[in-house]
């Protein structure tokens, strides 16, 4: 496993966003307000591809597991939305509410736990075989962000991509996930690292 922290930036695939308490939240359609103003991240505002994002309805809870955070996210206070393209290339926001700003950084340190000990937990889980991180650093949004990649191999199989952002605006937490097959150095980190910050923005 190898930290490449200070790499040039590349993106990621997954991503949580949060509902304020008094909101309304609309299952099966595009958008969702609450009356604090906390909104998902729309198909436009995800790294471009080369066919279009379709994004998915906002439902609750944390859905299926998702590389990296397996254990990471509960249903409590949590709403997803996926996305996907025509090719390979998916994504996924989680947004999450907590009681307290306390208890959001603490799903905050959480979740960037979890990310960053992946590597270590995919190589241990199948031997034999690689993953590589990077720290991209902070995203300046809300009370604060953090963008990280992660490259996995099975040799002579496949080798795919992940693009993490994390933040947090009062108690509110959203983690993005961008997914697909290839290498961080051909990943969008600088484009995902908007879509991070447009998310984090829109929790408050």
């Amino acid at each position: 496993m190898t930290n490449r922290s200070g790499l040039a930036r590349a993106a990621c695939a997954v991503v949580i966003s949060g509902v304020a308490l008094a909101g309304t939240l609309v299952f099966g359609g595009g958008t969702a307000n609450a009356d604090g103003g906390y909104r998902p991240l729309e198909a436009g505002d995800l790294p471009p591809s080369s066919t279009p994002w379709t994004a998915g309805p906002l439902t609750a809870g944390a859905g299926d597991p998702l590389f990296c955070l397996e254990d990471a996210v509960s249903d409590r206070g949590t709403v997803r939305r996926d996305f996907r393209t025509d090719l390979d290339t998916s994504a996924t926001q989680i947004i999450v509410e907590r009681n307290s700003a306390a208890a959001a950084r603490r799903t905050v340190n959480s979740l960037r736990a979890a990310i960053e000990n992946c590597a270590d937990r995919f190589e241990r889980q199948y031997p034999g075989n690689t993953a590589d991180w990077v720290d991209y650093g902070g995203v300046a949004a809300g009370d604060g962000g953090h963008l990280y990649g992660i490259e996995s191999s099975f040799e002579g199989i496949t080798q795919d991509v992940h693009l993490f952002g994390v933040g947090r605006d009062g108690d509110v937490v959203t983690v993005v996930v961008w997914g697909q097959m290839g290498r961080l150095d051909t990943a969008p980190v600088e484009e995902f690292r908007d879509t991070t910050g447009t998310a984090v923005e829109r929790l408050g």
